[in-house]
């Protein structure tokens, strides 16, 4: 590394440093040849190294500190561009159901009726404080449960949740929130999703702004996954509590689209004229909880 380093600090022009295979290094010569480069460009200012190799020596933590690009990393950073700081807050701050409490729903007649369909709406509707959010969470959790126990290859079932919050305002009431929210948990679930539904409009955003999404471009994706042969489930609580009911105008067209939808929708709410009369036209389990 001396003579390496003399070479390098003695040149004045810009200098591109490229090492092949370093995965043929153990893990500790692999951090002190990262180490020292590292030093080198930071006395030089005018040195970058290019390293590459198998995507396992990410794994090792030998390159710690050190900027990576792998054939995931666009996966990760359109994950990322989803998320936001609303995403989970209400889902984990609703309390964890007492046993048995809401085991009944398994075993509702109601219920079970709605996962023979392919695509539906159940409406779990209860007064204030009657414990919807605690049993949206049971049921997304058990969901999420069976799910994550599929292979990867084979897996036939996508989880997404969102749970609005009318007094917090802001993102907790936006039906972009909603929509956001199961795209990060499906693309989450499912690595593939990224090729087929994200990867054509992920490159057009810009990560600059605050706003990395166009919301009619997460809905078209949204559609587009609904229209898989994978189930799609999506546990949306407080409904009552959005902007505004026109999200179920959303759910109700995702599920309208013919033969090719396999989304089924469980959303709860206390009792609500405006979404009584919008699902009231199509066929809709209820259950007063």
């Amino acid at each position: 590394m001396p003579l390496y380093e003399h070479l390098l600090q003695s040149c004045s022009m810009e200098i591109l440093v490229s090492i092949d295979r370093i995965q043929e290094l153990e893990e500790l010569p692999q951090t002190r040849l990262v180490v020292q480069i590292a030093s080198v460009k930071s006395s030089t200012g005018s040195v970058k190294s290019l390293l590459c190799g198998d995507p396992d020596i990410v794994e090792t933590g030998g390159l710690s500190g050190v900027a990576i690009v792998t054939d995931k990393t666009e996966f990760h950073e359109c994950l990322a561009s989803l998320s936001f700081p609303e995403i989970n807050v209400r889902n984990s701050q609703a309390a964890p159901a007492v046993d048995g409490t809401t085991s009944w729903i398994w075993t509702h007649p109601v219920y079970r009726a709605f996962t023979a369909e392919d695509a539906g709406i159940l409406w779990l509707r209860g007064k204030p404080g009657s414990g919807k959010s605690v049993l949206a969470r049971s049921i997304q959790r058990r969901l999420l449960e069976v799910s994550t126990v599929e292979e990867p290859q084979i897996k036939t079932t996508l989880v997404g949740d969102w749970f609005y919050h009318r007094r917090r305002g802001g993102g907790f009431v936006r039906h972009e929130s909603f929509v956001r929210s199961v795209l990060y948990h499906f693309l989450q679930q499912s690595l593939g999703l990224f090729e087929r539904f994200f990867r054509r409009s992920y490159p057009s955003i810009d990560p600059q702004t605050a706003c990395l999404w166009m919301y009619d471009i997460l809905v078209d994706i949204f559609r587009c996954i609904c229209q898989r042969l994978i189930l799609v489930v999506c546990i949306v609580d407080a409904v009552d509590e959005a902007e505004s009911t026109e999200v179920i105008a959303l759910i109700k067209s995702i599920i309208e689209q013919g033969l090719c939808s396999k989304a089924r929708f469980i959303v709860l709410s206390r009792p609500n004229a405006q979404i009584e009369r919008q699902i009231n036209d199509r066929p809709c389990r209820v259950v007063e909880d």
